[in-house]
């Protein structure tokens, strides 16, 4: 399982924390990270701003794992992510997660069967953070472990 969680966290993973700044290009230009006082609280306001919004989709979509739950969790949280710019990256990370695991992690069918409820006419595509704890309970990652895992990537 160890092994699995550090796979999801690899920096070479194209998703994820690394794959997006969470703002803080646009914190840096916009003068509002300075210094590193003002770098430790733009993580502290990050990692809380997660915590609150988004920890609790990653430890629903890892208790309800199945592709009917998971596309609900992915519609309310959809509806939650009122900044587009939020919204567009956590669907550009979720897009490029589900391809990437359907692809390594195929022993799991359901990831391929997910990946294929994207292009109905109605779906949207799929938001990280539900899906991040949906394919960490299908490698067997504990919740605990998934949601400081989650919150890991964001810093």
């Amino acid at each position: 399982m160890y092994w699995t969680t550090w796979q999801l966290l690899d920096s070479l993973l194209p998703t994820g924390g690394f794959a997006h700044s969470y703002g803080l290009e646009t914190a840096y230009q916009g003068g509002l990270v300075t210094d590193c006082l003002s770098v430790q609280r733009f993580a502290i306001n990050l990692l809380q701003n997660t915590a609150g919004l988004l920890l609790p989709f990653v430890f629903a979509g890892h208790k309800f794992r199945i592709p009917e739950c998971w596309l609900e969790l992915n519609k309310i949280l959809h509806a939650m992510l009122t900044n587009h710019v939020v919204r567009k990256a956590s669907l550009a990370q979720g897009s490029a997660f589900l391809r990437t695991a359907s692809i390594v992690f195929t022993e799991y069918p359901e990831l391929k069967k997910m990946r294929t409820s994207c292009y109905a006419p109605t779906a949207t595509n799929p938001h990280h953070a539900p899906l991040f704890g949906v394919i960490c309970g299908l490698l067997g990652v504990d919740a605990t472990t998934a949601q400081r895992s989650y919150l890991f990537m964001g810093l």
